[in-house]
C-alpha cells in the first residue's frame, strides 16, 4: 500500500473479523454526491460538545481545502432548525436528528 497523502491515513485502523479493515468497500465523503447530507434518510448524531475531533488535529495544511472545513449554517438554515430544535429558550441540540424529506 502506497500512501501518497499521510494526512489522509486513518491513524487507528480496525480490523473486521473477516481479514479486512472496518470502513471497506465504504465511500469517501468526499466521493458523494454533492449535497448527500441533506438528502432523506441522512442522520446526525451529536458527539459531544466541541467541534474539534477527538483523535484528530487541525492541520493548517488543510485549511482552504473543501472537503476539511466546519460546517457554519446562517440562522435561517432549514437544517439549522433541524438541528437546533429551539423550544422557545434556546437550542435544545437532540442527539439524533433524522433528515425525513
Amino acid at each position: 500500500m502506497v500512501l501518497r497523502d499521510i494526512g489522509r491515513r486513518d491513524w487507528f485502523p480496525k480490523k473486521d473479523l473477516v481479514g479486512g479493515w472496518l470502513g471497506d468497500r465504504y465511500p469517501l465523503c468526499a466521493d458523494l454526491p454533492k449535497g448527500a447530507f441533506l438528502k432523506a434518510g441522512a442522520t446526525y448524531k451529536l458527539l459531544g460538545r466541541s467541534s474539534r475531533m477527538r483523535y484528530g488535529f487541525d492541520d493548517e495544511r488543510l485549511d482552504g481545502w473543501e472537503y476539511a472545513r466546519r460546517l457554519a449554517l446562517p440562522t435561517n438554515s432549514n437544517l439549522r432548525s433541524l438541528l437546533c430544535a429551539d423550544s422557545g429558550s434556546g437550542c435544545t441540540y437532540p442527539s439524533v436528528v433524522n433528515i425525513d424529506s
